[in-house]
C-alpha cells in the first residue's frame, strides 16, 4: 500500500525490543501505551495486536454481541467484518458512493437504525 520508509532510527528502536526479550506486553510498549494516552488525553490505553483485536475489544466494551446489528461501510477491509462477527453480531453493510457519501447516509439512516442496529461505523478517508 505504501513504501516503507525507514533509517538507522527505527532500526535500533527495533534491535532495542528484540535484544530485550519483551516482544510484547513489555517495558517498551507499556511506554507506547503512557504516550499515546497523553497524546489522545484519555486515562486509560491498551496496546493490542492488530486493528481487527482494537475493534472486538472496542466493540465489547460498548456491550455489542449477540443479536445486534452493526452497520459498516461496504469498502472496507474483511477485519471490520470479522471483529463484528467475533462479537456474535451481525455486519451490515452501507453502500455509499464517493462524493454523495453524506446525501445517501441521510436518506438511510432511519431504514438502517429502524432494525436491530446497536452501533454504527464509518471511516472517513482524508
Amino acid at each position: 500500500m505504501s513504501d516503507i520508509d525507514f533509517d538507522e532510527h527505527e532500526t535500533s528502536a527495533v534491535l532495542d525490543v528484540l535484544n530485550s526479550k519483551w516482544l510484547s506486553m513489555g517495558p517498551k510498549t507499556k511506554e507506547f501505551e503512557k504516550h499515546f494516552g497523553r497524546y489522545a488525553d484519555v486515562p486509560f490505553t491498551l496496546a493490542t495486536a492488530n486493528c481487527t483485536a482494537a475493534l472486538h475489544m472496542a466493540l465489547i466494551s460498548l456491550g455489542i454481541g449477540k443479536g445486534a446489528e452493526v452497520i459498516l461501510p461496504s469498502l472496507t477491509f474483511v477485519a471490520t467484518s470479522n471483529a463484528v462477527l467475533y462479537t456474535g453480531a451481525k455486519p451490515v453493510l452501507f453502500g455509499s458512493s464517493y462524493g454523495r457519501m453524506y446525501l445517501t447516509l441521510v436518506f438511510n439512516l432511519q431504514v438502517l437504525f429502524d432494525r436491530r442496529n446497536q452501533a454504527f461505523y464509518i471511516s472517513v478517508n482524508s
